[in-house]
C-alpha cells in the first residue's frame, strides 16, 4: 500500500514518524529525547533545545536537553516566582544547566510530570551528593543524565523514572563517584 492509499490518520502517523526521525537525526539525540520534549511541550510550546549557548559546553548542553524555561516552570509550577526557582536550585531541588547569557534551563528529564513541574524523587538528594564533591550545576547535571554502570547501564533519570527502582541505589552510586571525585 502506497502513501496515497493509507486513511488519513495512519498518513498523519507516518509524517509524524518521519519527522520525529528527522528531528531526532539533525540534533543528534534519541527519538524517545525528541517525543519526551513534544509531550513536555504541550500545547504551549515552552521547550528550548538545544540550549542557546555559544560557550565551549555547547555540545554538552545540547545533551542534556530538551530544556524548559524559567518562565515556562513558573507557569507550570502553578505561578511561583522567579526567586523560588532560584532557591529551589540552589537547594538541588531544580537542576539547572547555565547559559552564557545569565540564565539557567531546566532538563525536562528531572522531571516525573513536565506538564506541572514534578521533580522526581530522588534527584535532589542524588544532586545534593554529587555537588557537595564539585559544586557546578553542569556537572551536576551531566552525571544526572549521562549512562551509569552502577544503575545497569542507565541514566540516574531513567532510574528514577521507573518508580520500581529503589532511590538507594541511585544515592549509592552518587555517594560512590562522589568519593571517587574527592579523591
Amino acid at each position: 500500500m502506497n502513501q496515497t492509499d493509507r486513511p488519513p490518520f495512519e498518513r498523519t502517523v507516518a509524517e509524524l514518524q518521519k519527522a520525529v526521525a528527522d528531528a531526532a537525526a539533525r540534533t543528534g539525540v534519541s527519538v524517545t529525547d525528541v517525543l519526551t520534549a513534544l509531550v513536555a511541550a504541550g500545547a504551549d510550546g515552552d521547550i528550548v533545545a538545544p540550549a542557546p549557548t555559544h560557550s565551549d559546553a555547547v555540545a554538552l548542553t545540547a545533551e542534556l536537553g530538551p530544556y524548559l524555561t524559567g518562565a515556562a516552570i513558573q507557569r507550570r509550577a502553578g505561578g511561583i516566582t522567579r526567586q523560588a526557582i532560584h532557591s529551589r536550585r540552589k537547594k538541588w531541588a531544580l537542576i539547572g544547566v547555565p547559559t552564557d547569557r545569565h540564565r539557567h534551563l531546566f532538563p525536562v528529564r528531572q522531571f516525573a510530570d513536565a506538564a506541572a513541574a514534578i521533580v522526581l524523587r530522588g534527584v535532589q538528594d542524588a544532586a545534593s551528593i554529587i555537588a557537595a564533591s564539585i559544586d557546578d550545576e553542569l556537572t551536576v547535571a551531566t552525571w544526572l543524565a549521562r549512562p551509569n554502570p552502577d544503575l545497569g547501564g542507565v541514566s540516574a533519570y531513567e532510574w528514577l523514572r521507573n518508580e520500581l527502582n529503589p532511590v538507594g541505589a541511585v544515592l549509592s552510586a552518587a555517594h560512590r563517584d562522589a568519593a571517587r571525585w574527592r579523591g
